[in-house]
């Protein structure tokens, strides 16, 4: 299932502060080159659902950036969190001889 982009482009321009989502993580800037992305996920309250999408920028550190998103080919896709379980890893270490 898939969020409306209409819903989506009144959630950015309000910055999450609506009642109705809320953003729950903001991912770094993957750096591209002239090009970067950043992953965001916002969650519905109404339905309890979430959602990840992709920010874009463009341009350089050393001038500006540009910010949008590419509503054309933008997939807003619904996301399901899961709990990892402990993972053990056991390691062989070298012994200090006693000397």
């Amino acid at each position: 299932m898939k969020i409306d982009k209409e819903i989506l482009r009144d959630l950015i321009r309000e910055e999450y502060s609506g009642d109705e989502y809320d953003c729950v993580f903001e991912g770094e800037w993957k750096d591209g080159g002239k090009y970067a992305e950043q992953q965001i996920v916002i969650k519905d309250n109404s339905t309890g659902k979430h959602y990840v999408y992709y920010h874009a920028r463009s341009g350089s550190y050393f001038s500006s950036y540009e910010y949008g998103i590419d509503w054309e080919s933008s997939k807003v896709i619904e996301l399901t969190e899961v709990e990892l379980k402990e993972v053990t890893i056991q390691q062989w270490v070298t012994v200090k001889e006693n000397k």
